[in-house]
């Protein structure tokens, strides 16, 4: 074994006192902060959510494996790419199911705004239905959560004259959203 080969084995080996890297051959190891990588990743997600579900030209189903997808879309926020959606063709339609959310694609030059409505009301309805079906400790936490957000941000954009029982919460706002949603539905 060479000199070189030796060197390249000890820079390969991983001390006691070192933590195992969880991408040993990451190109651009310690490149960023902290604060760059949550950035990076917020906007991996934002890719994420305009690439999940993608539809070819043909019809097809663009997937790929997720930790696959996951890479790439790392590799995008990385390179640039970003998401804007006044130039975009197509929107998403979040399909809520007890699978997971599935994403059907609209037109925009065929969409109109009542569409856009209805499918956040079918959307905010699901939502409610998934928290009406925890278990009622964790509904309560997770209500108590929304009520306790919702009062920060009252209290924090309100003028101190306005009295913050006229103010509806996230709850209640999507409890509204629910039930237009269920009468949507009935119809």
């Amino acid at each position: 074994m060479g000199k070189a080969s030796r060197n390249q084995q000890r820079r390969n080996v991983t001390t006691s006192s070192a933590a195992p890297r969880v991408f040993p051959n990451f190109p651009y190891d310690k490149a960023f902060t902290r604060d760059e990588l949550a950035e990076i990743l917020e906007r991996a997600k934002i890719i994420g959510r305009a690439m999940r579900y993608g539809q070819g030209p043909n019809g097809a189903i663009l997937a790929l494996p997720p930790d696959l997808f996951e890479l790439w879309m790392v590799h995008a926020a990385l390179a640039g790419v970003t998401v804007d959606e006044d130039l975009a063709f197509i929107r998403p339609r979040v399909i809520p199911d007890a699978l997971g959310d599935a994403v059907e694609w609209v037109l925009k030059k065929e969409d109109t705004a009542a569409a856009r409505e209805a499918d956040l009301a079918r959307e905010a309805a699901a939502r409610a239905a998934e928290i009406e079906a925890l278990d009622p400790r964790v509904r309560d936490a997770v209500l108590d959560m929304f009520v306790k957000k919702s009062e920060r941000a009252t209290a924090r954009n309100s003028p101190s004259n306005v009295d913050e029982s006229q103010a509806l919460s996230a709850v209640e706002e999507a409890a509204r959203a629910a039930e237009i949603a269920k009468q949507e539905g009935d119809r």
